[in-house]
């Protein structure tokens, strides 16, 4: 019998983690229903584990390579509760807040239901107060320097990487390199 424990775990190291997305299938029914438990607007949304794969990618796009430690996992039954906290670098667009380069930690908790060895369920609570505040805090903090900002720009390798505006070698608002 496949434990139910170890599916959440792999899935949560794998997929979740942005190592592997294009193995949600391995952990993933073909329908699997989503809750999203936010106060305001909760909802519940139908994924696929392709539609997943798509979701890792955007908080890819969105952090970067992220690292994923999970703080805490418990099992009972067909249920299983995880906590992790993720670590990346806000590289791309976030809602309204332009990349910043600056490190964003968010805190998450869910219960997966898993059946047959693949997860069918899950109830999912993201600290979003806790990001937004974070993203506010770096773009105010830019822009209390003057001509201070974050710049799109070709790197050595062709391709365009994350450089701040200040003629520094290392900013000490954002860590990203400087313009020196």
């Amino acid at each position: 019998m496949i434990n139910s424990k170890d599916v959440v775990r792999q899935f949560l190291l794998q997929v979740r983690s942005g190592l592997h997305p294009d193995r949600a299938g391995h952990f993933m029914a073909d329908r699997v229903r989503a809750h999203q438990v936010v106060s305001e607007a909760p909802a519940v949304v139908e994924r696929t584990p392709q539609q997943y794969t798509e979701h890792v990618q955007e908080m890819l796009d969105a952090y970067g390579p992220f690292t994923l430690t999970v703080d805490e996992l418990i099992a009972e039954g067909d249920r299983v509760y995880a906590r992790w906290t993720q670590n990346g670098r806000h590289v791309g667009p976030v809602d309204h807040h332009q990349p910043t380069g600056r490190q964003v930690t968010a805190m998450t908790s869910a219960v997966y239901r898993v059946e047959d060895g693949l997860i069918v369920e899950y109830w999912i609570q993201i600290d979003r107060q806790g990001i937004t505040a974070q993203l506010q805090q770096a773009v105010t903090e830019h822009r209390s320097r003057p001509k201070a900002g974050i710049a799109l720009v070709p790197a050595q390798d062709g391709r365009r990487t994350l450089r701040c505006e200040e003629r520094v070698a290392i900013c000490r608002v954002c860590r990203l390199p400087g313009l020196l």
